[in-house]
């Protein structure tokens, strides 16, 4: 199986939280399929996706995210940052409390052994700490981007 088929696998794992669909599981629509088995196809370094707003685009963000940080994910690297970008910092926290969400109805994620997680109003970030994954939300300001070394970076309306 691809990379992308075993992402929207995972992907369908996932409990929604909130909402309309409140307890069932993520379901990928075709779209989301194609963008995502089109995105990590191996020597693909970037990728792009332009919807216009409420759309579910913060969702899948937060879903692929989840992906990379969640010790069971397809996605999930030792030391592998995931930054998630967005074009305030507000708005990215939205993607992050999705990521807590997602790994909350998983993992017991406020067990301090395990898990790192800290939301604020200015700092938003998750990490398993046995294998130093970890998910972290900025705004588009470019001061906050220096010096980072993600392996997967989320943008979500920059």
């Amino acid at each position: 199986m691809s990379l992308g088929g075993e992402v929207i696998d995972f992907i369908g794992e996932l409990e929604l939280t909130g909402g309309d669909r409140d307890g069932e599981t993520f379901t990928c629509l075709p779209w989301e399929r194609r963008f995502i088995r089109g995105t990590f196809v191996k020597g693909r370094s970037e990728s792009g996706l332009s919807l216009a707003r409420g759309n579910g685009k913060s969702a899948v963000v937060a879903a692929i995210a989840t992906a990379a940080v969640d010790p069971r994910g397809p996605l999930h690297r030792r030391r592998g940052e995931v930054i998630v970008v967005a074009s305030s910092y507000q708005q990215a926290r939205i993607v992050f409390r999705d990521v807590k969400a997602f790994l909350q109805a998983r993992h017991d994620i406020d067990d301090k052994k395990v898990w790192k997680h800290q939301d604020s109003i200015s700092v938003s970030a998750v990490e398993y700490k046995a294998t130093g994954a970890t998910v972290r939300c900025i705004g588009s300001d470019p001061r906050r981007a220096h010096g980072l070394r993600a392996v997967l970076y989320l943008a979500d309306e920059p």
